[in-house]
């Protein structure tokens, strides 16, 4: 059985289409049709499928951001074109809304991801999903914790300042949060 894809240009648009002759009657099999910037696929009922610059337009993200999103496995694209062309469902718009929420709630794009994937594989509820919170909370709470001494830290300091006893810039860190955190970060902790 041998196969070819065929281009069918019109002024109407473009079809892509699959010629198999499988011995006594060729089939045509039509993969897409487009029609300027819209593209539908018959294996997807018609569904209108959108370039990467509409869904990012739609997310109100970059490009770039698209497609970092589709290495993280965020979005997937639902077809690509031998020209490279990534062709998405409207719902990547809507996944990537999302994936934004929950970033601004704290969680990682590596949580966000293992979140989608189990939704996915699943069907993910709240219930299931909710310690994912808890432990964004949970680093949250540590990170507020060591801010409050390092803002302690600060205030005592500019006291100092204002009593007319300022060593901000001769007397190195005294052991505490900030000297802690400098730390951390010089061993890339």
């Amino acid at each position: 059985m041998s196969q070819t894809i065929l281009r069918l240009t019109s002024d109407s648009g473009v079809v892509m289409a699959c010629l198999s002759d499988s011995g006594r009657r060729p089939k045509i099999t039509v993969l897409c049709r487009c029609r300027h910037d819209k593209v539908w696929s018959m294996d997807q009922s018609q569904e209108r499928l959108w370039k990467i610059g509409q869904v990012a337009d739609r997310a109100g993200v970059s490009v770039d951001t698209v497609r970092y999103y589709e290495r993280r496995g965020l979005v997937t694209p639902a077809h690509r074109a031998s020209s490279r062309y990534r062709y998405y469902r409207p719902d990547a718009v809507d996944r990537i809304l999302l994936a934004r929420s929950l970033q601004a709630l704290g969680m990682t794009l590596d949580e966000i991801a293992q979140a989608l994937q189990d939704h996915d594989k699943n069907g993910g509820t709240c219930a299931s999903q909710r310690w994912r919170l808890e432990a964004v909370r949970e680093r949250i709470t540590a990170q507020l914790a060591e801010l409050t001494a390092v803002l302690h830290d600060v205030d005592a300091t500019l006291a100092n300042c204002a009593s007319g006893n300022c060593t901000l810039l001769t007397t190195p860190l005294p052991p505490g949060p900030v000297a802690a955190i400098r730390r951390g970060r010089q061993r890339g902790l």
